[in-house]
């Protein structure tokens, strides 16, 4: 129960209502039009935030805060009706990454379901279960739950992409998880094998050559 939702109901005998207390157990008549109510009702506001006003910050972020203490280095979207929530609406998280050339983020997996949108650079990649996926600016990249993936840079300049989880929607139902962190390692596949599979032509899916992942599609270009 929301600990800001009172259930006293002042007309029972506090006696009663202790009883109640102690069985756990609560009158539904003293809340239920604040569970229930007439017109939805949210927390959430909307926000516009500007990519001209987040990028300065992002790259400072980058000076000022080595990869090895950041793990992930994201400047997190925080709708302003939530204080305190993490997200940017009360089901997603969202956040802008950043990593510099010669960087590699420790690989790790969670009970959430991620994607990224590459927003700048090049020759940054993500590698999921193993899977090493390129990233270029406007790409999709999904990371599906319990799968695990790192992110490494072998080229010049910056890549920042946006990063979006369902976290808040897994929190709500108490099954938020991830593992303890462990470094990167060399990807076992150079591309990520849907897009040899899905350029194939033919009105059938051939057989596929590689093995199952679980997933058809991990990067869309």
């Amino acid at each position: 129960m929301n600990p800001g939702l009172s259930t006293r109901d002042a007309q029972l005998p506090a006696a009663y209502s202790a009883r109640l207390d102690a069985l756990a157990v609560a009158p539904l008549w003293t809340v239920l039009h604040s569970l229930l109510p007439h017109e939805r009702t949210t927390r959430v506001l909307p926000h516009h935030w500007r990519w001209r006003e987040l990028r300065e910050p992002l790259l400072e972020a980058a000076r000022l805060v080595p990869i090895e203490q950041a793990e992930r280095r994201v400047l997190m979207l925080c709708n302003p009706g939530m204080p305190g929530n993490a997200s940017a609406t009360a089901t997603l998280y969202a956040g802008f990454q950043i990593i510099l050339p010669g960087e590699a983020a420790p690989s790790h997996h969670h009970t959430a379901a991620a994607l990224r949108l590459i927003v700048e650079g090049e020759g940054a990649y993500t590698t999921v279960d193993g899977v090493k996926c390129v990233m270029e600016r406007g790409d999709l990249i999904i990371t599906p739950p319990m799968r695990w993936h790192d992110h490494g840079h072998e080229g010049r300049d910056p890549v920042i992409w946006l990063d979006g989880l369902d976290i808040p929607l897994v929190r709500s139902v108490e099954a938020n998880w991830a593992s303890a962190m462990k470094p990167a390692s060399t990807p076992s596949s150079d591309v990520d094998s849907s897009q040899d599979e899905f350029t194939g032509a033919g009105l059938v899916p051939r057989q596929s050559r590689y093995e199952e992942t679980g997933y058809p599609q991990v990067r869309w270009p």
